[in-house]
């Protein structure tokens, strides 16, 4: 045995079966893991019985732990994609006000069009009737005419805005169930002093946290310091995610503490129990066109 290979065998020999097994988990991230097969194999031999159940211990709640951490992940990955279908809309709605504006600022389009156009009946604006909204252009009194009115001139119909309110509320409630799983993640990875979930669970919920900012007021903000914000525009606060006032899901805190070994997440619940008795025939049609 080398000199090295002694002073590492001497430096396991100290550490406690917690610390092992720490050593042991985090290997499996380093390029060059501390242990070798042999240095691993002599450590797990030379443990007592009460030292070998403390490793196990620490090894069987990492694995629960990694388990709730893939949770976490699924119901991110679920929150994104109502993000982004609610986008989706926005997007398209946002792209509408922008058209709207270069139409009525721009007085050699709003002039012809909207003010001195004959073609248009007094007192009754042009409304462009496109998928999703209407948008009206071209307000004006008994004297003058005017390309701007007081409201706004771009307006979703009942459907799309029913669609958004129905995703902003799927994202919201996603959003407390990982923040009441996250809660209960932290609180286990320190536990057991195992660092590493705590950041790559941070990151997971930056994904979603994140979002939408900056929000409204951040844009303010940053554009008070000097600073471009990264988002072209602010989503409406009726629409937009703001993680600080998402209250944690109760149910879904009290499911994980009291099995997190095997709990269900509220909002998979709800799936289920809306394809219930559906699902064999909605697979079985789902197949079937795939096939045509």
């Amino acid at each position: 045995m080398s000199s090295g290979e002694k002073r590492l065998d001497d430096v396991i020999k100290g550490l406690s079966p917690e610390e092992k097994a720490r050593l042991v988990i985090e290997d499996l991230f380093r390029e060059k893991p501390v242990l070798s097969p042999a240095n691993g194999r002599t450590m797990l031999h030379e443990m007592s019985p009460e030292e070998g159940r403390r490793y196990n211990a620490l090894v069987e709640r990492h694995e629960t732990l990694k388990r709730n951490v893939r949770t976490l992940s699924h119901l991110a990955e679920g929150a994104k994609t109502q993000l982004l279908m609610r986008d989706r809309i926005l997007w398209f709605y946002r792209a509408l006000v922008e058209v709207e504006e270069a139409i009525i600022f721009d007085p050699d389009v709003a002039g012809p069009l909207l003010v001195e156009n004959k073609n248009l009946k007094p007192g009754r604006p042009l409304t462009l009737r496109v998928l999703f909204a209407d948008v009206t252009l071209g307000v004006w009194g008994r004297k003058k005419r005017l390309p701007v009115g007081k409201a706004p001139g771009v307006r979703l119909n009942e459907r799309v805005i029913e669609a958004l309110d129905g995703h902003t509320g799927r994202i919201r409630q996603i959003a407390g169930e990982m923040k009441a799983l996250h809660r209960y993640l932290l609180e286990e990875s320190r536990a057991l002093e195992l660092e590493y979930i705590e950041g790559f669970c941070s990151m997971v919920v930056s994904q979603v946290s994140d979002h939408d900012r900056p929000l409204l007021q951040d844009m303010g903000e940053t554009v008070e310091q000097g600073h471009h914000p990264d988002s072209l525009f602010p989503v409406d606060d009726r629409w937009a995610l703001v993680w600080e006032e998402v209250e944690e899901d109760a149910e879904t805190a009290r499911r994980v503490r009291a099995d997190p070994e095997d709990w269900v997440a509220v909002s998979y619940d709800e799936q289920w129990h809306d394809l219930r008795g559906r699902f064999l025939d909605i697979m079985k049609d789902e197949a079937r066109r795939i096939k045509e």
